[in-house]
């Protein structure tokens, strides 16, 4: 019977006695530090199911990211969004009869946010890569100035690369500087100076690479002043030519000023005037023409001119300005004759845009310095798509056709020389921040017949991993 009092009955207590409590919370705390334990060994031994649980937390993080428009990266430079139809393949042969066999290497954006060099087949497989991260690769950043620092992935840009003999990348990782991996991966050296846009290897085995000098405080009103590195295998840096003083003794100061003429005299507003962004020394396989040994081509992409000087004397010998728009990549294709990748940005930022211009593409123009002329090779057409408003590669194949890289929409192709669609790659990404999306490539290139699987096996055994 209930015990009545002031206040109503009295009952006995329903819950737990303090000891009970006392006794769960423990085991509670317990259980707590169990799971907590478990999950901090597998987290660093990443055990099942870290993984799985990995996978999971970063879809939903990037989920949460597009949904709060903290992420976009259909409107960063690196990236493209994936065609609305999806149907987009990696690879996709369309002549087999006539597409080249020779290996791919392609480099520029990858999974995992990082920059990426891969080797691989006309079906995409992958048979040797390097991940590339400067928090890896290049941890003292103190020769960058502190705005232009990586803060994270991708953690710089790969433009301009050369593939060794023996297997070993000699790339710029912009801003950092160049540098020299070897095929397992391991830094051979370093060179801290803003090389950027292109590496070439000469017969005689230096390497010629655009420089651009970088400090706090690049005064206003003034051209940078840019210049071509000499630099060994060793990573010596042996010479250094200004490209201002070559124009200046040339008399040709008129070039400088194309873009900065005022009403009243020079306006120059934006000091990046030259912007050199490819510099390649004629090859000794070629017949000698207008152009011969000991000649050095360069493009002035602002400045929309293509030139040609001696190495020894520094006298220019060919300049052609007028036909193409903001070049890239031109390429001796004989002594008298030169092929050059004609971006024809005819056209607003494009930063962001999920479309191609309908109304302008780019092309690839030959160049002639017997009479100074020139001619379309290709351009883009309905069948053919072709526009990147900003960088770009190409690079003509033993077998008479064309590689084509679209850097800005992760896309490369091969054309015949009846300028018939072989071959195409999409850079598509398959994990990371960009997952699903067309993301930027800076060449895609075909390697020489004897850097064959059987070449790619023999180098894998010499690294650490077997």
């Amino acid at each position: 019977m209930e015990e009545s009092g002031s206040y109503g009955p009295k009952r006995k207590p329903d819950g737990p006695s303090l000891t009970d409590r006392i006794a769960r919370n423990m085991f509670l705390a317990s259980l707590v530090a169990i799971v907590w334990l478990f999950g901090v060994v597998v987290g660093k031994q990443q055990f099942f199911p870290y993984p799985q649980m990995k996978s999971v937390f970063d879809e939903a993080k990037l989920g949460f990211d597009r949904i709060r428009g903290e992420f976009q990266p259909e409107v960063s430079w690196f990236f493209y969004r994936r065609p609305p139809d999806g149907s987009v393949p990696i690879t996709q042969t369309h002549l087999p009869d006539k597409v080249s066999q020779e290996l791919l290497l392609v480099y520029g954006l990858g999974d995992d946010d990082l920059m990426s060099i891969r080797i691989m087949d006309n079906s995409g497989e992958v048979l040797h890569r390097w991940d590339i991260s400067a928090f890896d690769l290049w941890p003292d950043m103190s020769h960058v100035p502190a705005d232009l620092r990586p803060k994270e992935e991708p953690s710089g840009e790969l433009h301009g690369l050369e593939l060794l003999p023996n297997g070993d990348v000699v790339f710029n990782f912009e801003p950092l500087g160049l540098m020299r991996l070897g095929f397992c991966g391991d830094v051979i050296w370093r060179l801290p100076m803003f090389t950027h846009h292109a590496v070439h290897l000469d017969e005689s085995g230096i390497l010629y690479v655009p420089e651009y000098p970088l400090s706090d405080d690049d005064a206003e009103g003034s051209i940078i002043e840019e210049s071509i590195l000499e630099v060994s295998l060793d990573g010596e840096l042996l010479g250094q030519i200004s490209i201002l003083d070559m124009l200046k003794e040339a008399d040709l100061v008129g070039l400088l000023y194309l873009s900065s003429i005022g009403t009243y005299g020079v306006d120059i507003s934006e000091t990046d005037v030259l912007h050199l962004n490819d510099v390649e020394p004629f090859p000794d396989h070629l017949e000698p023409g207008v152009f011969e040994r000991g000649d050095i081509m360069v493009s002035l992409r602002n400045l929309n001119t293509v030139l040609v000087f001696n190495r020894k004397t520094r006298k220019i010998k060919y300049v052609y300005t007028g036909s193409v728009f903001m070049q890239h990549d031109p390429d001796f294709i004989s002594g008298n004759e030169i092929s050059v990748f004609d971006n024809r940005s005819l056209v607003p930022d494009s930063v962001g845009q999920s479309k191609r211009p309908s109304d302008v593409s780019s092309r690839i123009v030959i160049l002639d310095a017997r009479d100074n002329s020139a001619r379309v090779y290709f351009q883009g057409t309905n069948e053919i798509p072709f526009f990147t408003d900003i960088m770009g590669k190409h690079q003509w194949l033993p077998n008479g056709d064309v590689l084509i890289t679209e850097s800005r929409w992760g896309r490369a192709f091969e054309i015949t020389s009846d300028r018939e669609l072989a071959w195409e790659f999409n850079n598509i990404v398959g994990n990371g921040k960009a997952k699903g999306l067309l993301a930027m490539i800076a060449e895609a290139r075909r390697l020489p017949a004897e850097f064959d699987r059987a070449k790619l096996e023999t180098l894998k055994k010499t690294c650490p991993s077997g």
